[in-house]
């Protein structure tokens, strides 16, 4: 099989990153991943130092619920960059959805808040571990300072559950109608983030 000069492998991962940017933005039923893996799997090999390919890949995995891939390339990027934040609070967002898990997701975001204190999304994933691991007043502390950063509709969706699992009904009845709808359904949202919206539907 013809070996790539090194111009055109690094060619063709930078096309690969832009594949992956594409399809982690498009709907999750608009294209089957399997039939593309193998050639994933390829570009994967051929560079196994580049962080941003594997980052771009895990990302995209993750937006089709592939929590096994996502999971594996994000604690590849880790054995080689320690101190990615981005990979460390992605993959903690992952572990928290498992209860044997939610220690080690801790871990890794405090990891990553080391690193970005003020970065409202690593707050909001420590905030949702922390209700997780059974501690709704620690999470809504955590979470309410994250939405003073940012106003991304899934920390308000966050804010809202952790409210209600401490029993302020009319708090978090608040903090659900200023959640801007329509953002949220074009947000990446976890089977987690989908089970709360499921509850809100299904309340009489």
């Amino acid at each position: 099989m013809p070996s790539c000069e090194p111009e055109q492998k690094t060619r063709a991962a930078e096309d690969v990153i832009l594949l992956g940017e594409l399809i982690a933005a498009s709907p999750a039923d608009s294209l089957e991943l399997k039939s593309l893996e193998p050639f994933f799997s390829d570009i994967l090999q051929s560079h196994p130092e580049d962080l941003r390919l594997q980052f771009t890949l895990a990302n995209m995995y993750l937006s089709r619920g592939n929590t096994e891939q996502a999971s594996r390339l994000y604690r590849s990027i880790l054995e080689k960059n320690p101190a990615n934040s981005a990979a460390l609070n992605n993959l903690a967002n992952i572990l928290l959805e498992d209860p044997t898990s939610v220690a080690e997701a801790l871990n890794c975001i405090e990891k990553a808040l080391f690193q970005e204190p003020g970065n409202a999304l690593m707050l909001d994933t420590k905030g949702s571990i922390l209700l997780k691991m059974d501690k709704p007043q620690e999470a809504i502390q955590v979470l309410e300072s994250a939405l003073t950063i940012s106003n991304d509709p899934r920390i308000g969706l966050h804010l809202f559950d952790a409210l209600r699992h401490s029993g302020r009904n009319e708090e978090a009845a608040n903090i659900l109608r200023k959640i801007d709808q329509e953002e949220l359904s074009r947000s990446l949202l976890s089977p987690d983030d989908q089970k709360i919206l499921d509850s809100i539907k299904s309340r009489p």
